[in-house]
């Protein structure tokens, strides 16, 4: 398996914690990470990150330049129109890197569609996230119901721990 390697631009905070965890990660090589946060490219860097302090906005020069090396770039923004942006201009430069873009409101999703890259919603992904944990604890209630109203369960329940009844020889 090759490593990738992975540009994570922008996001603060997000974006560095973000890289540090794709850094752990085995498929991956180099991880950089571009932001305008000093204290996250610090943060990130001290953690095993490549990081660079440049203002992501800056779509002529650093960030697309550092872009050029990637294979993947995720761009993790919290406006989504520059996001678009960003997407727009490395779309133009580089067709053959994978984007993944975060969007913020999934009323802007259909903005990035013609763009061939991946999105990943906020509000989606947080919806399901939490239909998937609800969905697990509906279904441990349920089975902890089943158990109680089982015909068995007394049987089950008195069988349980008769190793006091048991004599050693």
């Amino acid at each position: 398996m090759t490593d990738t390697h992975i540009l994570v631009l922008g996001g603060g905070q997000i974006g560095r914690r973000l890289a540090e965890d794709l850094t752990d990660h085995p498929a991956t090589g180099d991880v950089g990470f571009v932001d305008g946060s000093e204290t996250a490219v610090e943060a990130a860097g001290s953690n095993g990150v490549t990081a660079t302090h440049a203002p992501v906005t800056d779509t002529d020069s650093t960030t697309v330049e550092t872009a050029r090396n990637a294979e993947v770039v995720v761009l993790t923004g919290d406006n989504d129109g520059m996001n678009l942006l960003l997407a727009q201009r490395l779309r133009l430069r580089e067709t053959d890197i994978d984007l993944v873009v975060l969007v913020n409101d999934p009323r802007n999703r259909e903005a990035f569609d013609e763009l061939d890259v991946d999105t990943v919603c906020v509000a989606e992904t947080t919806a399901a996230a939490l239909d998937v944990r609800i969905s697990a604890l509906t279904t441990a209630e349920e089975n902890a119901d089943s158990i109680e109203d089982s015909p068995t369960r007394g049987a089950v329940a008195e069988g349980a721990d008769r190793s006091t009844d048991r004599t050693v020889r």
